[in-house]
């Protein structure tokens, strides 16, 4: 066999694989992570700050269950975000890429508030158009 027809056969192979395992994310992946922990209520239901892209291309809803009331919660979740109380996720995964995020493990009285403007990261800006505590970001 020539080495023209090889190459190309190794070509072949390598597209008919990367189109195979693109289908297998898209069709059996895509859709569990889209709603990663989230019910299908949940997935369905309109949050605030979806006003803000009414024709958004996709939708994407990832939920936790959290047994403990909003007021215990909201605190660690107002003081999420880089230079802040981190994002309660992997540390060591976050600085491998050069994040330099730390996940607190108290509450941090100087993040508690968050209104539109602040920052919530090193580059980014809180997003939202408004905010309502225990409600929403």
């Amino acid at each position: 066999m020539n080495k023209i027809k090889l190459a190309s056969q190794k070509i072949s192979g390598f597209f008919v694989f990367s189109a195979a395992g693109l289908a297998a994310y898209w069709l059996l992946v895509r859709p569990w992570h889209q709603k990663w922990g989230a019910t299908n209520q949940e997935a369905d239901a309109s949050f605030s700050g979806d006003e803000l892209i009414p024709y958004a291309p996709w939708r994407t809803t990832h939920a936790i269950t959290i047994q403990a009331p909003i007021e215990m919660v909201w605190s660690w979740v107002v003081q999420m975000g880089q230079g802040r109380g981190g994002f309660y996720s992997y540390d060591w995964l976050e600085n491998l890429f050069g994040m330099n995020i730390h996940n607190a493990d108290r509450i941090l009285p100087e993040y508690q508030q968050l209104k539109v403007g602040d920052h919530s990261g090193e580059y980014r800006r809180f997003p939202g158009d408004k905010t309502e505590p225990d409600k929403f970001l």
